[in-house]
């Protein structure tokens, strides 16, 4: 196998004692190893990684992890609600009063109808019992 393909692997300390002695023996005869691995060390001390402070972590994690609800009735949600609601109620009720005179006026004119007949026919059956 060919050492210089191991370049990564020394680079990110993923070889044994064994083979880093044998890589390290081979930098020292290897001009294009030593100057890759002089670039990529270079290029590491200039890319540090710098950390957000711990409390500035905990905060965007907090915020992004919390549950929220799918939907929250803020003061103007409420009170378009109840607006609506009031509207509907209102919509419904009147109609349906006079809907409900209307019906009852209808059913007394039968039923005065239907007792005048029953009337009738009373009378005429205590006629025939008279008669008889």
């Amino acid at each position: 196998m060919n050492t210089c393909n191991n370049l990564p692997l020394y680079l990110y300390d993923e070889m044994n004692e064994a083979e880093k002695k044998e890589f390290e023996l081979h930098l020292k005869s290897c001009p294009q190893c030593r100057d890759s691995l002089q670039i990529f060390q270079e290029m590491r001390r200039f890319k540090k990684v710098h950390s957000a402070p711990s409390e500035i972590i905990a905060s965007v994690f907090e915020k992004t992890t919390k549950k929220r609800p799918f939907f929250t009735f803020n003061k103007t949600w409420k009170l378009t609600f109840a607006a609506a609601a009031c509207l509907l109620a209102a919509v419904f009720a009147i109609p349906s009063r006079t809907n409900v005179k209307a019906v009852n006026l209808a059913n007394a004119e039968v039923q005065l109808d239907e007792i005048i007949s029953i009337n009738s026919e009373l009378d005429e059956i205590e006629i025939d019992f008279m008669y008889v």
